[in-house]
């Protein structure tokens, strides 16, 4: 760790200091300036001693956040980039319905054309996925290819 990068540290704990003096209330201020003095020795005493684990820390706390923000730009990207897209909010207001998340409807895009596949128990539940799915993007063409599949009765 260069002398730099500890006069910064330094800096930033003097800083520190002299702002909580500052900000301290009157009756509290002697206590507070007297365990700055403590921390002040103790503070040398790391700069002097321990240059290199501060700097590995300081290092090792950097790639950390950095990935930590990496990861957080991506999943926030992937969201944004997701809930824009006609499939996922046709998917999403067949989810939202009671009956209709039960049931195996698989929404797909043929160029700029949506297709509702897989089997709904009445024309009921077909009417609902049409219109929700119309709802969810009415600038778009919907082809609702559902088949009605009638529950067998029970043996």
């Amino acid at each position: 760790m260069n002398d730099r990068f500890t006069g910064g540290i330094a800096a930033a704990a003097v800083l520190g200091a002299a702002t909580g003096i500052a900000l301290a209330p009157a009756e509290n201020r002697n206590e507070f300036v007297r365990r700055i003095q403590r921390g002040v020795r103790r503070l040398t005493y790391v700069l002097t001693h321990d240059r290199e684990r501060i700097g590995l820390a300081v290092g090792i706390t950097a790639t950390k956040i950095a990935d930590l923000t990496q990861y957080v730009i991506d999943r926030v990207g992937e969201t944004v980039a997701a809930s824009g897209s006609p499939i996922t909010r046709i998917r999403r207001a067949l989810a939202r319905h009671p009956n209709l998340r039960k049931r195996a409807i698989s929404v797909d895009a043929i160029a700029n054309i949506i297709l509702l596949q897989g089997a709904v128990e009445d024309d009921q539940e077909w009417q609902t996925a049409d219109l929700l799915a119309r709802m969810a993007f009415p600038e778009g063409a919907i082809r609702n290819h559902l088949r009605i599949q009638r529950p067998s009765p029970a043996d």
